[in-house]
């Protein structure tokens, strides 16, 4: 009869353990959200992976150079289909998030080196729906 009571307190502290965990169990923060989808997709880029690629760009993306995100799509494409993107690296090392209110951030600078040469990229991400997607990229060379 005793042990069955341990076994209940013992059950019981358990179950108020882990409620209090999920209670105080937080998810990524904003930063380590944008950290994370930089992370993939730049990982696309260099797997010249484009539908992956385009998967974290916003549907509204709007790019002084790029119309809209189905061009930016096309000149990904075309650049790989030159061969523009062979050897490419995108290094995210120096990258700086810097928000501008709760739902935007800036990413600079993120170098990328290819057999086009070099150049550095600034992105803007916005959350959308709980994910961060990329709604603008500028190109430095």
């Amino acid at each position: 009869m005793i042990e069955r009571v341990s076994l209940l307190v013992i059950s019981a502290l358990i179950m108020v353990a882990m409620l209090g965990g999920c209670a105080t169990t937080k998810g990524p923060t904003p930063e380590e959200q944008v950290q994370q989808t930089l992370v993939a997709w730049t990982a696309a880029a260099e797997a010249k992976d484009v539908d992956k690629m385009m998967s974290f760009v916003a549907k509204n993306f709007k790019s002084s150079e790029w119309a809209d995100k189905e061009a930016y799509k096309a000149f990904v494409q075309d650049s790989i289909e030159m061969g523009y993107l062979d050897d490419i690296d995108v290094n995210i090392d120096k990258a700086k998030i810097t928000f501008e209110g709760k739902d935007k951030a800036v990413v600079a600078p993120i170098d990328v080196t290819a057999s086009f040469g070099s150049a550095t990229i600034e992105a803007v991400l916005t959350e959308e729906d709980g994910k961060w997607l990329v709604t603008d990229v500028t190109m430095q060379q």
